[in-house]
């Protein structure tokens, strides 16, 4: 039985995520993101494919149940020191009970105890409530972060060898990427495909009709160019987490583009 914080008004069972097979934590997943701003739907292959894209760590990662029934789950992913909260929800008939806490707490403990020096992760600037329990932990705010999407219109990508395409922009990153855009991420990929003008790059992978911007970089009038070509090559183009004040925000705005959402990228160090 873990130690709940004050507040808390049900025992709870809390576990490894490693202790449940992929379809129970899949339905758990998605029972605990109902109600969102974003429909959020995983079945047990799509689970996995994001748990390893993510390098998630299941024995890390922490499930709570109450009486037998598990409820809430924290998904916690690793590089070396770095963690990353990559999805942490409780299933709407538990919520405001102090469970979400309790569990995130737990995870957190074995994520310091197993050497991680640093968790990050995102919340949406409308979830007040998550904010508020994640600064209350200690985490702190690094940056804001966008959701962009742009419909399909005319234009001429420019494709050129993936690899080539990553190595340009490597060599001009500036910030770090988000976790889900970073190197190791994109390695766990497939079909990446690489577009390149005079002075921007992308990596770009398509998905049901979506052109997807995995990473993207270069000067403003070629990121335009860029832009353009890379809408063209399916029925809309999104790019997720998009630092806030990056000369592609203005472009994709001027393209025609939505900005879909805004997100605070958190931090809490353990040293």
């Amino acid at each position: 039985m873990a130690a709940l914080p004050s507040g808390t008004d049900a025992p709870v069972d809390i576990s490894p995520a490693a202790d449940l097979d992929a379809e129970t934590l899949a339905r758990l997943f998605t029972a605990g993101y109902e109600g969102y701003w974003f429909h959020i739907e995983l079945d047990a292959v799509a689970f996995s494919r994001m748990a390893t894209v993510s390098d998630a760590d299941l024995t890390l990662s922490r499930v709570a149940s109450v009486d037998g029934e598990p409820v809430a789950i924290v998904l916690l992913a690793r590089r070396g020191s770095e963690g990353w909260v990559g999805g942490m929800g409780v299933a709407a008939p538990h919520r405001r009970r102090g469970i979400g806490r309790a569990v995130l707490t737990n995870t957190l403990e074995a994520a310091r105890d197993a050497g991680i020096e640093r968790v990050t992760l995102e919340v949406l600037e409308q979830n007040h409530p998550a904010r508020e329990l994640y600064e209350g932990l200690g985490f702190e705010h690094v940056r804001d972060l966008e959701v962009w999407s742009l419909p399909n219109g005319p234009g001429e990508p420019r494709e050129v060898d993936a690899a080539r395409a990553h190595a340009w922009l490597r060599a001009r990153r500036e910030d770090p990427e988000p976790w889900q855009r970073d190197d190791a991420s994109v390695a766990h990929l497939e079909e990446v495909r690489g577009l390149m003008v005079d002075s921007a790059a992308a990596l770009v992978r398509i998905a049901g009709g979506r052109v997807g911007v995995l990473q993207l970089a270069g000067q403003p009038d070629a990121l335009r160019e860029l832009l353009t070509g890379a809408r063209a090559l399916g029925e809309s183009l999104v790019v997720v987490n998009l630092p806030a004040g990056h000369p592609a925000s203005a472009i994709l705005e001027a393209l025609g583009g939505s900005l879909d959402g805004r997100q605070h990228e958190l931090e809490l160090r353990f040293s």
